[in-house]
């Protein structure tokens, strides 16, 4: 196993609606750490998942809910909930950092299949969403485990 702590600044997001940050990363691993700073823009509270594939992450807030159980899930709802890394993060106020730190890392796999190759991609995707409104930047640090080979 090898240490991986990955930093991507400079994110761009629009306040008021999901976006889906694409965000290089190791094929799979074990995630011990995620940290997410809003860096520019007017400071805003914002929530965020992350997911291991991309058609997962562009689910996200459609609306549905992947927790209620009283409903048969749509394959929307499906996906994200397959492909989910972390549980929903929230900041408690603005201008505060989102931080997912599990108890014990928590594993992940890309699952999207990458150029007609049968290696999977070497992206994670974090669905970020952002109170307020206008264009607004963030960092994100992954810090965790992966395979040599990976």
């Amino acid at each position: 196993m090898r240490v991986i702590d990955l930093h991507h600044r400079n994110q761009r997001a629009v306040g008021g609606q999901p976006n889906v940050l694409e965000l290089g990363c190791p094929r799979e691993g074990a995630i011990d750490k995620i940290v997410v700073v809003q860096t520019g823009g007017t400071a805003v509270a914002f929530t965020y998942d992350v997911y291991s594939r991309r058609a997962a992450a562009d689910t996200f807030g459609s609306g549905s809910s992947a927790d209620d159980s009283d409903t048969p899930a749509d394959e929307g709802v499906a996906l994200a909930s397959l492909y989910r890394v972390n549980g929903t993060t929230v900041t408690a106020a603005s201008g505060q950092p989102g931080t997912f730190e599990p108890t014990a890392p928590v594993k992940y796999r890309n699952a999207d299949a990458g150029n007609g190759m049968t290696r999977a991609r070497q992206r994670i995707y974090l669905a970020l969403t952002p109170e307020g409104s206008g264009d607004m930047s963030f960092d994100v640090r992954i810090t965790g485990l992966t395979p040599q080979n990976s």
